[in-house]
């Protein structure tokens, strides 16, 4: 999930960039403009990206407590000996 938002905290700065120059630069020499389109694109997919990324996670996070299938992690609590920490189990889908 974390990757997920690092992607879409980077997209929106794509886009806000690509935005900036747009609004700064105009409708000048065509290269620029092709870049600054280019670079609102780029944010575009990393947001889409990072959506794709996150959305799931958050779902298999909203119900960590409760899957029982393929991955078992281990969960600490350092107030007591690693023997006694509990274990949860994910499913993958």
């Amino acid at each position: 999930e974390r990757t997920g938002f690092a992607f879409i905290r980077t997209g929106r700065a794509f886009i806000f960039i690509g935005f900036a120059f747009v609004l700064f630069f105009g409708p000048g020499v065509a290269g620029w403009n092709i870049l600054n389109w280019t670079m609102v694109a780029i944010g575009l997919f990393f947001v889409g990206d990072g959506l794709r990324w996150a959305l799931p996670a958050e779902r298999t996070r909203r119900q960590s407590p409760y899957c029982f299938d393929e991955m078992e992690i281990t969960i600490p609590d350092y107030g007591v000996p690693a023997r006694f920490w509990r274990t949860m189990v994910l499913n993958h889908e």
